[in-house]
């Protein structure tokens, strides 16, 4: 299943070596979204790298996002592939280059409004027997989230139950909201890479926030649904 997985993610990097199609690279700064516009100039697997180069007008976009040597996150359109890679180098002429990721999914564009997290800081911070926790989400949308559970942990909560004084964490901002459990999902092992030993899934939706930080959380979904649904000069 990983050959099969690995040998996935190389296919649609060739591909789109081959076809010169387009790569966001992006990344959440604050309450927005950076994305800058790439192409692979070229991939070396023995050397573990990808070298992008910056479509016109998109350097400036891709220094903002570069501080220093890090993780970036990346979106493939054709192949639906989100992808965070090690930074390696940035070269003047807008001139990166990276690992071959790290960690990765396939957008499942049938999901609709529903978001794997992948790169973005989500978490949420609750409270089991009087101790606070804290969960990366799994995924979010503008009506609620995921959360994932190991095998090891007990998910004291049933489809139906009211979950009150959570907190969405991102960046800097912490919100505050209630949810109703939609359901609890039991996941085998290398179901999620994730958690290759399985564990749960919690999914929620959301029942009460502020109307501020909602329209902040609307604000950010549909920066990433902008992302996700940017198709190719030719497409």
């Amino acid at each position: 299943m990983q050959i099969e997985k690995t040998k996935n993610i190389y296919d649609a990097i060739k591909d789109a070596h081959l076809k010169k199609n387009p790569i966001f690279a992006w990344q959440l700064e604050g309450e927005v979204l950076l994305k800058a516009e790439l192409i692979i100039e070229s991939y070396k697997t023995d050397r573990n790298e990808i070298i992008f180069q910056t479509t016109e007008g998109m350097e400036e976009n891709l220094i903002q996002m570069i501080t220093g040597l890090g993780k970036l996150n990346f979106y493939l359109n054709e192949s639906s592939l989100l992808f965070t890679s090690d930074i390696k180098k940035l070269e003047p002429g807008g001139k990166l280059t990276v690992s071959f990721p790290q960690v990765h999914t396939f957008h499942d564009r049938r999901e609709g409004e529903r978001f794997e997290i992948l790169g973005l800081p989500f978490s949420v911070k609750l409270k089991i027997n009087d101790r606070e926790i804290r969960k990366s989400c799994y995924d979010i949308s503008k009506g609620g989230l995921s959360i994932l559970f190991s095998q090891g942990e007990r998910v004291p909560y049933q489809a139906g139950d009211l979950i009150k004084d959570l907190i969405l964490v991102f960046g800097k901002n912490e919100v505050s909201f209630e949810a109703r459990v939609v359901r609890v999902l039991k996941l085998k092992p290398y179901m999620l890479e994730s958690i290759p030993y399985g564990g749960s899934r919690l999914s929620l939706k959301f029942e009460k926030m502020a109307k501020m930080d909602s329209g902040l959380l609307e604000k950010l979904t549909e920066q990433l649904e902008e992302l996700l649904k940017k198709k190719s000069p030719s497409g």
